[in-house]
C-alpha cells in the first residue's frame, strides 16, 4: 500500500507486495475494458503532479454501485474519479487485492464520470488495463472497511461486526486477501483512534490464528502486536532490545525524561524527510530533559551505521534485524516513521508526534516537572 507511504513507508508483510490477479476478476461482467498506455506525450495530471494522465469517460446509472480497477506492471497505478465539472469524487493508490488501484463508486444520479489514469510515481509511463464492473456485496463491505475513518461511529461498529463474523466463520479458509483487508482496517482504526481498536484486532487475531495456511496464521502475531500498540495512549510503553553498538537498551534510565521513540529506516524517504525536525527538536530540548530512542528496521548494519555517522545522530538506536521477537513485531508496526512520544512518567502521550506537533508537545512536556 503506497497510499500508506504518504504518511509512512510500508513495512514487513511481503504478502502485501503481491499484485492484483486480473483487474476485474474472472467472475465479473465487464461494463468497460480499456487497455491503453500512459506516454510521455500525455498531459500532466493537475492533482498527481509530475505524472501523466489519460481520461476515460463512463456513464454511471443512478442507484448502481461500480467497481473500478486500474492495473499495470509498468507503473504504480493511481486512479482518480471526477464528475463532469472536474470535481474530484474519490481516489485510490492501492486496493485490498494488492498494489493496484480500485474504487467503489455508488451513483446517486445518472451522470457521466471521468476515470483518470495516472501514476503515483512521477513521470512513470507504460501499459495499463482499466475495467469497470458492477460491485458485489463483498466489494462494498471491503470498501467500507477500508474507509472506516470516513464513517460515523455506528456505521463503523456495524462494518466491524460484519467483518469479525465473517473472519470467525471462515477462520480456517482465511488467506492473503483477508490479510490485506485486515491490514487496511488496522490502518483505518489508527486514523480514527478508536478506543475499541485494540479489542477489534485481538478478535481478528483469534480468527487468523486458526487459518490452515501457515503464512496467514502467522499474521495473528502482527495483529496482536497492533492491538497492543493501539492501546498504548495513556499507558506505559515497554522498550527493550539491542542497540547498534551491541549493548542492551536500558529503558529504565530514561525515566524522568521526555522521550521520542521512533520506528524508522535509513532508506525510508518519509523518515529522511522527518529527520531534520527530530534533530532540531533534540538540539533545542536535550538539555531540558528530552531524548530520542530510534528503533531501526534496517537489515544492513553497515548501511545504518554509515547513515547515522553522516547525519551525526547522537541518540541511541535499537538494531535487531534477526531478532525472533523484534520490537516492531511486538507492537505490530505496519508503517514508518512511527513517532511515539512518552512523558517523564513513562506514559505514552502521542502516537503521531511528527512535524510541528513534535516540537509543540516536547516544549510543553519538558516544562512539566
Amino acid at each position: 500500500m503506497k497510499r500508506l507511504a504518504r504518511s509512512g513507508a510500508l513495512l514487513g508483510l511481503a504478502l502485501l507486495a503481491i499484485a492484483c490477479v486480473g483487474a476485474a476478476g474472472a467472475t465479473k461482467k465487464l461494463l468497460l475494458d480499456a487497455r491503453g498506455a500512459l506516454t510521455a506525450d500525455d498531459p500532466m495530471d493537475p492533482v498527481q503532479k509530475d505524472s501523466h494522465q489519460k481520461v476515460h469517460p463512463f456513464k454511471a446509472k443512478a442507484g448502481k454501485s461500480y467497481r473500478i480497477d486500474l492495473a499495470s506492471d509498468k507503473f504504480d497505478a493511481y486512479l482518480r474519479l471526477e464528475n463532469a465539472d472536474g470535481k474530484q469524487l474519490d481516489e485510490n493508490d492501492d486496493c485490498v487485492d494488492g498494489l493496484n488501484s480500485r474504487l467503489i463508486f455508488s451513483a446517486k444520479k445518472n451522470e457521466e464520470i471521468r476515470l483518470i489514469v495516472t501514476s503515483y510515481d512521477p513521470q512513470k509511463t507504460g501499459d495499463y488495463r482499466l475495467t469497470v464492473a458492477y460491485a458485489g456485496a463483498q466489494d462494498i463491505l471491503e470498501n467500507n472497511a477500508v474507509n472506516l475513518h470516513k464513517l460515523n461511529s455506528a456505521e463503523q461498529r456495524a462494518i466491524l461486526e460484519r467483518v469479525k463474523k465473517q473472519f470467525a466463520e471462515r477462520s480456517q479458509e482465511l488467506g492473503l486477501r483477508d490479510v490485506r483487508l485486515c491490514f487496511h482496517i488496522s490502518m483505518s482504526l489508527e486514523r480514527t483512534r478508536s478506543a475499541a481498536g485494540g479489542d477489534v484486532l485481538r478478535d481478528f487475531a483469534k480468527s487468523f490464528a486458526g487459518a490452515a495456511d501457515p503464512k496467514t496464521a502467522e499474521f495473528a502475531v502482527s495483529l496482536e502486536g497492533a492491538a497492543r500498540r493501539l492501546n498504548l495512549p495513556g499507558r506505559p510503553i515497554e522498550i527493550k532490545g539491542t542497540k547498534l553498538d551491541g549493548k542492551p537498551i536500558d529503558w529504565r534510565s530514561y525515566r524522568g525524561k521526555v522521550v521520542l521513540v521512533e520506528f524508522w529506516m535509513s532508506l525510508c524517504p518519509q523518515c529522511q524527510a522527518e529527520l531534520p525536525n527530530v534533530k532540531k527538536t533534540y538540539a533545542d530540548y536535550k538539555d531540558k530533559g528530552f531524548d530520542v530512542v530510534g528503533v531501526s528496521l534496517d537489515r544492513n548494519q553497515a548501511t545504518l551505521a554509515q547513515f547515522i555517522e553522516k547525519q551525526k545522530l547522537s541518540w541511541a538506536c535499537i538494531f535487531e534485524p534477526t531478532a525472533r521477537q523484534s520490537l516492531a513485531e511486538y507492537y505490530g508496526v505496519f508503517s514508518i516513521p512511527l513517532a511515539i512520544l512518552v512523558d517523564r512518567d513513562g506514559t505514552v502521550v502521542s502516537m503521531n508526534a511528527r512535524g510541528p506537533e513534535l516540537h509543540r508537545l516536547v516544549a510543553k512536556l519538558v516544562e512539566k516537572k
